[in-house]
């Protein structure tokens, strides 16, 4: 009786493993997303800015679709991913100025989730940004260990990327002459 209940329990786990991408994308909601933080020695509007222009040094990646002073529809080819190869992502980001930049995926016929926030927060009196990147990303594919390298993956982009505002936006700061941010 006890083998035939073991045997129940993993054929009920094996299923749920086994499931389409397309539950596992109605859960969600329940997933976490990675974050990471840096502290930068520039105020947030230099860091906001820098954001903005961000995605401008990648221009064979990314097209504007549409523009307002509170959004924008962007179109990103990701040229070589783990598992899924290239993709295209359409997504709308959201603008809310010196505090944070919000995306959502608009459409994607590859990714079942793409979002995130940007969120500045001043810190040693303004002089300072601390700033957080938080991202969610589901490939929709069901496959072992996808998660884990999607999620694996998604935390090394996002270190590159704040490590990437942190020296624009600090270079900045030094180029328009304010020693005090830099201390």
């Amino acid at each position: 009786m006890t083998k035939v209940n073991h045997s129940l329990i993993a054929l009920a786990a094996l299923i749920i493993l086994l499931l389409p991408a397309a539950t596992a994308a109605s859960a969600k909601t329940t997933e976490i997303p990675n974050v990471e933080k840096v502290v930068i020695k520039a105020p947030p509007k230099v860091v906001y800015d820098t954001i903005l222009k961000f995605r401008k040094t990648y221009p064979q990646n990314v097209k504007e679709l549409s523009r307002t002073d509170k959004h924008c529809v962007v179109e990103e080819t990701f040229n070589v991913l783990p598992v899924i190869g290239k993709a295209k992502c359409v997504y709308k980001e959201t603008y809310v100025p010196d505090k944070e930049v919000t995306y959502e995926m608009v459409e994607s016929q590859r990714f079942k989730a793409f979002e995130g926030k940007w969120t500045i927060t001043p810190a040693n009196g303004g002089k300072h940004t601390s700033l957080s990147l938080s991202s969610y990303i589901d490939p929709g594919i069901n496959l072992p260990f996808a998660k884990q390298i999607t999620k694996m993956e998604t935390k090394k982009g996002i270190k590159k990327r704040l490590a990437a505002v942190k020296h624009n936006s600090e270079k900045q700061q030094v180029a328009m002459g304010d020693g005090a941010g830099t201390q």
